[in-house]
């Protein structure tokens, strides 16, 4: 028999999310303070992970590769897509010095990311002819498995890695899913699905993952391949950039997909069950390689949606 629990997260698959111009009332700017020192002194390491196991994460979510296939940007324009979604993601995670900022900037960011995900979903909607009785193109659970890749996903490899300790640095970590709660609360999502404490973030991140991820014996999303192919070769480029290089010619760029390859295989390692949901081997880097050395566009590509 579902518990009450289970039964909110399949619920969620046939609600939609309702971006909140009004913060919530439990907001304590106290903890989004300790929260953003938190951020300040790991903001390496977490976005290292946003840009890895936390993004190949989505691809293989069922109600979200689908959706990242038929808008065609990301299979098709890997790294100029994923330096909008950077640029984006660091102004809804800006630092921030009073309430009155977090709430102009940071919480207006999170309800107009929340808007933006609305229209593709309604334009999604038209060409995915999905039964609206079983799921709905970005729905309530699916974006909250996307809010929590976010805000799980990091701190999950954080402890694996020990540089956080659960006991030790409870508040921090609590502090941590109060700040993303309140942006989840502003993008649309309800109260029963926010990763309101560590405790509940734990909980609710694995019901999530039961939900999105396939499960054995069933085809996992199509372009799961591509998608991490991509993935590759967009951590390859950004190796030579980050180094002050110019970004390489392709024949150099092949050179560094084995970099890539281990960077973003030693990153999805540290999330429970992704390895599996991708279809990844035991030892992936050679798979990954291969991934990124396709062709960039499928053979079938899907028609552009807006935005």
């Amino acid at each position: 028999m579902m518990s009450r629990k289970q039964a909110v997260i399949e619920q969620a698959r046939t609600r939609l999310i309702t971006p909140r111009k009004t913060p919530p009332s439990w907001l304590d700017f106290e903890q989004l303070l300790l929260a953003g020192s938190f951020q300040a002194k790991r903001q390496a390491f977490i976005q290292q992970v946003e840009g890895a196991s936390s993004l190949a994460a989505t691809f293989a979510a069922r109600d979200i590769a689908p959706i990242l296939m038929q808008t065609g940007r990301l299979p098709k324009d890997f790294t100029p897509r994923m330096q909008e979604t950077a640029e984006l993601m660091n102004r809804v995670m800006g630092r921030f010095t009073s309430r009155e900022d977090f709430l102009k900037r940071n919480y207006a960011e999170a309800i107009a990311l929340g808007e933006l995900h609305q229209q593709v979903g309604e334009m999604a909607g038209r060409t995915l002819k999905w039964n609206p009785r079983e799921r709905l193109p970005m729905n309530a659970q699916s974006f909250a498995f996307v809010l929590y890749t976010f805000a799980w996903w990091p701190i999950e490899a954080l402890i694996a890695r020990k540089l956080v300790e659960p006991g030790k640095d409870s508040k921090e970590l609590d502090a941590w899913f109060h700040y993303w709660s309140v942006l989840g609360h502003g993008m649309g999502l309800d109260r029963e699905l926010l990763p309101l404490s560590y405790a509940l973030a734990k909980e609710r991140v694995d019901l999530l993952r039961q939900a999105q991820y396939t499960r054995a014996g069933e085809p996992r999303p199509e372009g799961i391949p591509l998608l991490l192919g991509g993935q590759v070769r967009f951590i390859a480029t950004m190796l030579v950039t980050k180094l002050g290089g110019a970004p390489p010619e392709k024949s150099a760029s092949e050179k560094l997909y084995a970099f890539g390859a281990q960077a973003l295989f030693g990153m999805i390692v540290l999330s429970p069950g992704l390895k599996e949901a991708l279809g990844l081997e035991k030892d992936a880097t050679t798979q990954l390689i291969r991934f990124a050395q396709r062709e960039t566009v499928s053979s079938r590509p899907a028609r552009p949606l807006r935005p």
